[in-house]
């Protein structure tokens, strides 16, 4: 649909699995992704700890995703899952319109088993999707009540458009 409309797409992939950047690197099995549009692989290290790891993600996808926009211009950014808070936070401050979506959430759960204050530090990623500028939050009903965690929150429901997706 997009190339049929003339919009460009590149792509940043972050995955958990390292096997994930031999198989983007050989020959990817999308058929509608060419090669020369994957712009990089970031890779979680499951063999440091939660914290640590977090920082060495946001580092490492923030540094590929600005050696992307070195390259080429970007009218927008489309980010996905809460490791792209980082990237929503550089769209800001490069005046790039960026939209965001998460496949569920995490938070309400968490929040109904621990309280608010026992969150964790790991969940202050997808609390800054919610309350970071953006042009759209879309957050998919797969029964982990994201809209529950949009209402909690979100301190400033006009930063953006949420959308929920049932």
């Amino acid at each position: 649909y997009f190339t049929e409309k003339g919009i460009e797409i590149d792509y940043i992939f972050t995955s958990f699995v390292s096997t994930d950047r031999k198989f983007m690197n050989t020959e990817t099995k999308l058929s509608f992704i060419k090669k020369e549009q994957i712009k990089g692989i970031v890779i979680k290290d499951y063999r440091i700890n939660k914290l640590t790891r977090y920082v060495f993600m946001d580092v490492a996808l923030l540094s590929t995703v600005k050696k992307a926009l070195k390259q080429k211009k970007y009218d927008f950014i489309y980010a996905m899952t809460p490791d792209s808070s980082c990237v929503n936070k550089l769209a800001n401050s490069m005046g790039i319109p960026c939209g965001v979506r998460l496949y569920g959430s995490f938070l309400w759960s968490t929040l109904q088993k621990k309280g608010r204050k026992n969150i964790g530090a790991y969940l202050h990623r997808e609390i800054d999707i919610y309350n970071l500028p953006k042009s759209f939050l879309l957050t998919t009903d797969d029964g982990s009540n994201g809209e529950k965690s949009y209402e909690m929150f979100c301190e400033n429901k006009a930063l953006y458009d949420f959308h929920y997706w049932k």
